[in-house]
C-alpha cells in the first residue's frame, strides 16, 4: 500500500489485564510508515487508561462507564470503523461479535484476536457463546491465537477448515518491565519477619483460581510451613475471596491491595510466584515472573504456561484446582528459596526483546495481507 493502513484496534476498556496491556504495547511498536493504530473502548475507562496515548484512542468512546447494554457501543463503532482499513478485536466473544457487525455494515475486514483457551467452565464454553462462535468466528478475514494449543481447543468446537489462523504469541515490554522491577517495593506491603512471600498477579475473577491458590496456603500452615501471600489485582470476587481468607483463618498472612500498576517491584522480591488460573491463553504475568527470574509453580493448564515454562524447565507444573498438589509444589520452593533459581533478567532480555520484534512484524504483515485482500 502507499500509504500506512488505518487499523482500528476494539476492546471493551483498559482494565489492568493481560489482553490490555499486550494490546498498548503492540500499539505503542507498530512502525508508523506500514500501520496508523487507533484504539476503541466499548467503556472509556480502566486502570491502564493512563498509558494509553492520546494519539491511539478514538475521541468517540463510549464513555457512559455503567452502560452495559449488548449492543451500546455499535453505532459508535460503525462511524469510527468507516475511517479505517482493518479492524481488530483484541478480545474474543462480545468484543468480536461487535467488531464482526461493524465490519459487516462498513464492508471492513476483521480480524478477531483469541485471547484464552475455550475450555469447560469458561465464558467461552456457554451455550450461547458456543452457539455465536461458530457463527462469527469462521466468517472472520483471520483469527490470531497466542498460541497452537489456544486454537486446538477451539478448532474441536468451531470448523476453521476454511479460514484464516495465525499463531502470534503474546510478549512482554522487557524494557519497562525491567525498569520498574528496580523501583522500591511499596512499604506497607508485606509482613515483618522470616515468612516466606508468594506473589500472584491476575483479575479477580473465578479464571484466575486464587480460591485455590488460598486453600493451597491454608494447606501449608496446616503442616506448619508458614507463608505471606499478595494477590495483585481487582476485580468481581473481592468479597467472596475475603470471605475465604477469613473462613481459612488466614487473616495477617493475605494481603489484596488491589491493581498496582507497578507490581514488578513486589514481584522480583516475593519467594515464589504462583499462578493458579484454571484457563488461560498466553499469561503476561507468567512470562514476566520468568523473565524477571522468580521461582515459579503454575497450573499446567491446557494453553499457555506450559509453554512458557518449557514443559517444566523453568518452574513446576501442577494440576489444575489441586490445592493439594499446588501446596506440596510451592513447600518444595520455599523449602530450597535460598538457592534461588539462576534466571536474571539479563539471560532473558535477548529472547523476550526477539519476541517482540518477531510478533510485531507478524502483526504488520497480517494487517498488510488483509488489508490488501480486501
Amino acid at each position: 500500500m502507499c500509504r500506512a493502513l488505518r487499523a482500528l484496534f476494539v476492546l471493551p476498556s483498559l482494565d489492568g489485564g493481560g489482553a490490555e496491556r499486550v494490546t498498548l504495547d503492540l500499539l505503542r511498536l507498530l512502525g508508523r510508515d506500514r500501520v496508523r493504530p487507533c484504539l476503541f473502548l466499548f467503556q472509556h475507562k480502566g486502570a491502564l487508561l493512563s498509558e494509553a496515548s492520546p494519539e491511539h484512542l478514538v475521541s468517540n468512546a463510549v464513555d457512559r462507564s455503567g452502560d452495559k447494554a449488548f449492543f451500546s457501543p455499535l453505532p459508535r463503532l460503525i462511524a469510527s470503523a468507516q475511517a479505517v482499513d482493518v479492524i481488530v478485536a483484541c478480545l474474543q466473544c462480545r468484543t468480536t461479535y461487535l467488531a464482526w457487525l461493524a465490519g459487516i455494515l462498513t464492508r471492513r475486514p476483521v480480524i478477531g484476536w483469541v485471547q484464552n483457551a475455550a475450555v469447560p467452565g469458561s465464558p467461552m464454553d456457554s451455550v450461547r457463546h458456543r452457539f455465536l462462535m461458530r457463527l462469527v468466528q469462521p466468517r472472520l478475514a483471520a483469527s490470531v491465537f497466542p498460541c497452537e494449543r489456544a486454537y486446538e481447543v477451539l478448532a474441536k468446537r468451531i470448523p476453521f477448515a476454511r479460514t484464516r489462523v495465525e499463531f502470534i504469541p503474546n510478549f512482554i515490554n522487557h524494557e519497562r518491565v525491567r525498569q520498574l522491577a528496580g523501583g522500591d517495593r511499596a512499604v506497607e506491603l508485606g509482613h515483618p519477619g522470616g515468612d516466606a512471600m508468594l506473589t500472584a498477579v491476575g483479575r479477580l475473577a473465578p479464571q484466575k483460581g486464587f480460591d485455590i491458590l488460598l486453600r493451597a496456603v491454608h494447606e501449608l500452615h496446616a503442616r506448619g510451613n508458614r507463608c505471606r501471600l499478595i494477590i495483585l489485582g481487582e476485580g468481581p470476587e473481592r468479597s467472596k475471596l475475603m470471605q475465604l481468607v477469613t473462613d481459612l483463618s488466614l487473616q495477617g498472612y493475605v494481603e489484596m491491595p488491589g491493581f498496582t500498576a507497578n507490581p514488578y517491584s513486589i514481584m522480583r522480591r516475593s519467594d515464589v510466584f504462583v499462578l493458579a488460573s484454571r484457563f488461560e491463553g498466553l499469561p503476561l504475568a507468567l512470562m514476566e515472573a520468568r523473565a524477571l527470574g522468580i521461582p515459579i509453580v503454575s497450573t499446567d493448564c491446557v494453553a499457555g504456561p506450559r509453554e512458557i515454562l518449557d514443559g517444566g524447565s523453568y518452574g513446576l507444573l501442577v494440576p489444575v484446582d489441586d490445592h493439594i498438589a499446588m501446596a506440596d509444589a510451592i513447600g518444595s520452593v520455599i523449602d530450597k528459596r535460598q538457592c534461588r533459581l539462576s534466571q536474571t533478567v539479563s539471560l532473558h532480555e535477548d529472547l523476550a526483546d526477539s519476541g517482540a520484534r518477531t510478533a510485531v512484524a507478524a502483526w504488520e504483515a497480517l494487517l498488510d495481507d488483509v488489508a490488501a485482500r480486501s
